[in-house]
């Protein structure tokens, strides 16, 4: 199983579902599944989208990040 880790926000995610769900795009992927690692594919995902967020009213300013499992 791998874990790919999707960078996003609020608007984003709502628009992504209101399609087919989110695109994989430029996907963070850990090195291997050890804890660390995707730990590490988390925090990298997570600091991606406080970029994507930059613009956005005060209620919409949350870091997303939606994990996929193949």
């Amino acid at each position: 199983m791998t874990r790919r880790y999707l960078p996003s926000t609020l608007p984003r995610l709502a628009e992504a579902w209101e399609r087919d769900g989110p695109e994989v795009l430029d996907p963070v992927v850990a090195e291997d599944d050890g804890e660390e690692t995707e730990y590490a594919a988390l925090m990298t995902a997570a600091d991606a989208s406080a970029a994507l967020r930059a613009g956005l009213p005060d209620g919409q300013r949350r870091r997303v990040v939606v994990v996929v499992e193949t």
